[in-house]
């Protein structure tokens, strides 16, 4: 089951007015939504991270473990 977040409305009135999120949450209150697109952006980086040391490590001649054959 793959939970999507809502939608983010750049012009939502909360937005404009500095007030809150585009998902129409108050900055005081926990936006569920905001915090699964901030963790799926985290994991996206951490993955071209390993990719991009994997890639180095392998130029250097020292591949890592449970790396994949070139």
């Amino acid at each position: 089951m793959l939970i999507e977040p809502k939608p983010h409305d750049p012009r939502h009135r909360y937005v404009l007015t500095m007030r809150g999120c585009g998902h129409g949450v108050l900055f005081r209150d926990h936006c569920r939504d905001c915090e699964i697109v901030q963790l799926t952006e985290q994991y996206r980086n951490a993955v071209r991270t390993v990719q991009r040391v994997r890639d180095r490590m392998r130029v250097l001649g020292s591949p890592m473990h449970g790396s994949v054959a070139p």
